[in-house]
C-alpha cells in the first residue's frame, strides 16, 4: 500500500523526534485528514451518537486491559482490516481528524474512556 501524506508526516516526525516543527506538522496533518472510524453498527438516524468498535487488548506488562477505537486514513486500509477482522464490510464514519482526536468517546465496558494512539 502506498504511503499517504499522513504516513509521510508521521515518518518525518519519527525520524526527527526533537524537531517540534515536524511534530506540529504531523498533528496538523492528522487534524486535517478525513479519518474512517470503525463502528459497531450503523447509526439509526442522522445525528445519532456513534458507537465506535472498541478492541480490548490484554496488556500483560501493566496487567490492564487497554481499549482502542480504530481509525484509518483511507477507506482501502479500513476495508483490508475489515476483511481480516470479521471477513465482512463493516460500518464506519468518515470524520475530520480534529473531530475524532478532539473527542473522548466512552467505552461500552466499565465506563472508561478510549485513547487514540498513532
Amino acid at each position: 500500500m502506498a504511503m499517504t501524506p499522513l504516513d509521510e508526516a508521521h515518518a518525518a516526525m519519527m525520524d526527527n523526534p526533537e524537531d517540534d516543527a515536524l511534530r506540529l506538522a504531523f498533528y496538523r496533518r492528522l487534524a486535517d485528514t478525513t479519518l474512517f472510524l470503525l463502528l459497531t453498527h450503523e447509526p439509526e438516524t442522522d445525528g445519532a451518537p456513534l458507537d465506535p468498535e472498541i478492541l480490548e487488548i490484554d496488556n500483560k506488562e501493566t496487567a490492564n486491559i487497554d481499549r482502542y477505537a480504530l481509525v484509518f486514513d483511507t477507506e482501502e486500509r479500513l476495508s483490508v482490516f475489515a476483511a481480516d477482522y470479521k471477513n465482512d464490510a463493516l460500518p464506519y464514519a468518515a470524520l475530520p481528524g480534529r473531530v475524532i482526536c478532539g473527542s473522548r468517546p466512552r467505552s461500552r465496558s466499565a465506563g472508561g474512556s478510549c485513547r487514540f494512539r498513532i
